[in-house]
């Protein structure tokens, strides 16, 4: 591309950004389509993604694809993140996981650690061939490394495993640390555990306890019951039959079996009233959470 070509590709670019940041997004298509004729490869890939969302009018996959491969074609990580899914999902195209794998590795190679994640996971099941936890290990670590917090949650796991990596709860419990402390419920579930159990850190009952009523309050129906399991046996907090019975109900409200389980075995043991005072808490909390 030449410097006089390149240059107008950047100044059409820049217009087509700033009406999208306007919300004009049928002059931000003009002015995009026009910068990626000039070979801007962010500019090909944002008309793509308009066409592929349907932004502009009606969804034209095939228009997306026709953008997202020339940009794809230079290299441009996000529109080889973005074919990639467009063949796992079948969606504009045949279905195919290795084509997809192929742009996501692509993808991974320049940095995108969405694509990262995405390659990671079909390695780990296995789904464009045998398993390769190793590989999938290290495209974790790399999408962990920049932010991307079920990539840690992940590693947590495969740490404390030694499931493609050398088992190491202490790493377990850096990586699980760091995606619960950004706020993913199963990690924070995960972490609660490992206080508990003295796993890669000491035993911190109380602490175990806290990340596990965060987690719960967050609306994990496994930290729920969990939670209600420590009220029944008294573990990091008092000995509370009630207590147990009210979040054993809220996780059997949300589907899980075993809080299901756990709430007709403390049920045997509390009298009509406390089961009606824990059903009017459980009440009370499902109340407090749809106005926050």
């Amino acid at each position: 591309m030449g410097n006089r070509r390149r240059r107008e590709a950047e100044t059409h670019a820049l217009r087509g950004f700033r009406a999208q940041e306007r919300g004009e997004l049928g002059s931000a298509l003009r002015w995009l389509i026009e910068a990626g004729r000039g070979g801007h490869a962010p500019a090909q890939w944002c008309v793509g993604t308009l066409y592929e969302n349907g932004e502009t009018g009606p969804r034209d996959v095939a228009r997306a694809l026709y953008w997202l491969r020339r940009a794809a074609r230079q290299g441009f990580g996000p529109a080889e993140f973005s074919l990639g899914f467009l063949y796992e999902r079948g969606d504009g195209v045949p279905a195919d996981p290795h084509e997809a794998a192929l742009w996501y590795e692509r993808a991974a190679e320049h940095g995108e650690r969405g694509a990262q994640l995405h390659l990671a996971r079909m390695l780990l099941l296995g789904e464009v061939g045998e398993p390769d936890p190793v590989v999938a290990a290290h495209w974790l670590q790399c999408a962990a490394e920049q932010g991307a917090h079920e990539a840690a949650y992940t590693l947590g796991i495969l740490y404390r495993r030694g499931f493609g990596v050398p088992r190491d709860v202490r790493r377990s419990f850096w990586w699980t640390s760091r995606a619960a402390h950004a706020g993913h419920r199963a990690a924070q579930v995960n972490l609660s555990v490992l206080y508990l159990r003295g796993e890669g850190v000491r035993e911190d009952q109380a602490r175990g306890v806290a990340w596990l009523r965060r987690a719960a309050d967050a609306g994990s129906a496994s930290a729920q019951r969990r939670l209600g399991r420590c009220y029944a046996e008294g573990v990091g907090v008092p000995f509370d039959l009630r207590a147990a019975y009210m979040w054993a109900t809220l996780a059997a409200e949300a589907g899980d079996v075993e809080g299901k389980a756990l709430r007709e075995a403390v049920a045997a043991h509390l009298t009509t009233w406390d089961r009606w005072e824990a059903r009017s808490q459980a009440a009370s909390w499902r109340e407090g959470v749809r106005c926050s």
